[in-house]
């Protein structure tokens, strides 16, 4: 971008930062956080906050996820259910379930942030853990046109076959 002579904004930023976390580049997602506060710009929202929370949560250094969910709460960004989970699980060592993964899921959702949803839905299979009933219609309720529907539609399908494709009202 710099090279174009383009000046990075808020989003440009946020999209950094949340790659290097889900690559687990903890540093350099850290970097182009303070890159993103020295620009003059704080993250508008808790996403931000929480993919660098559990780049480190993930990393194993939990000291350094409840750096970055204090500073969260110091610059007046209300934490998240995702945000108490990130936190919570590796300080309990505890994996992840249906509940935990589909409240995530929830936090995303409720933004429309379909593709980060379904990021996390492969994660969360790639992790041994399968959508219920639930966890589909968080899913659905991120999508915004037909073709994510299908899409959600084919994966839970093709995770779990025997699963009850209704959903509860």
């Amino acid at each position: 971008m710099r090279s174009r002579k383009c000046k990075p904004n808020i989003c440009t930023y946020t999209a950094l930062v949340n790659a290097f976390a889900r690559d687990g580049l903890c540093e350099k997602a850290e970097e182009i956080f303070e890159q993103l506060q020295k620009a003059g710009h704080e993250p508008d929202d808790v996403y931000t906050y929480n993919a660098l929370m559990e780049a480190y949560s993930r990393a194993g250094s939990p000291y350094a996820a409840a750096e970055i969910f204090s500073l969260m709460q110091h610059m007046g960004c209300e934490p998240d259910r995702a945000s108490y989970n990130i936190m919570l699980l590796p300080v309990k060592k505890l994996k992840p379930n249906v509940v935990t993964w589909t409240s995530r899921l929830g936090a995303c959702s409720r933004k429309k942030q379909y593709n980060r949803c379904f990021e996390i839905s492969e994660e969360m299979i790639d992790d041994g853990c399968y959508p219920d009933g639930r966890t589909c219609k968080v899913l659905l309720n991120a999508c915004s046109s037909e073709d994510q529907i299908e899409q959600v539609t084919a994966v839970i399908r093709a995770v779990n076959k025997e699963m009850d494709t209704t959903l509860p009202a």
